[in-house]
């Protein structure tokens, strides 16, 4: 079962589960983390990937972890997956500029940026049997496939966090270094935290 808040999200999934022809494995239900409409102790496995970098600052993860809890058995699992973005790293030849808006793509374009460094206390109130904690370097070799490419840039530039020369530049070292073999290309690194 897959549960997400937003219908878009939801409907984007219901079709790929159609496309793939595995619609009787998987069903996908729009709800909310801190109350899902399912019987306590139902799933044998929890899984939240890029889930907490995303709440909003009106919802309390503790809750949404407390309801993930709630819903699986006491002999189950559950794990955890995201994104602490103060940490992802940019290969470009200006540190400051590429801190700069690392730092602010972090604070203000993801609710909680900083979601991946939090997991173990967040785990850490709850009662497990084994706890597992595992930092994974994510390494992305498309700068056109990352949040960094356009997104970040221009909102870097509306919310004055960079100039415009400063973004010129930042697209285009990155979008030339993408077009260098392999061996040689941009890279940026995320941790992300799995438990």
């Amino acid at each position: 079962m897959g549960v997400d808040n937003d219908p878009a999200m939801i409907k984007k999934a219901v079709l790929e589960v159609k496309q793939r022809g595995i619609t009787k494995c998987i069903r996908h239900m729009q709800a909310s983390g801190q109350s899902l409409p399912v019987d306590d102790g139902e799933f044998d496995r929890v899984h939240a990937e890029r889930l907490f970098q995303v709440l909003t600052q009106s919802i309390n993860p503790k809750l949404v972890f407390a309801e993930m809890n709630l819903v699986l058995r006491s002999s189950g699992r559950i794990v955890l997956a995201d994104a602490d973005w103060g940490t992802a790293s940019v290969n470009f030849s200006d540190n400051e500029l590429e801190r700069r808006l690392i730092a602010f793509f972090a604070v203000k374009l993801r609710p909680n940026g900083f979601a991946g460094r939090q997991l173990f206390e967040l785990l850490k109130s709850g009662v497990y049997g084994d706890l597992t904690v595992e930092v994974v370097p994510v390494i992305t070799w498309d700068f056109s496939e990352t949040p960094f490419c356009e997104w970040l840039p221009d909102e870097a530039l509306k919310s004055g966090v960079a100039t415009q020369k400063e973004v010129d530049h930042w697209k285009r070292e990155l979008t030339e270094t993408v077009r260098w073999p392999t061996h040689c290309t941009s890279q940026v690194l995320t941790s992300r935290m799995y438990t």
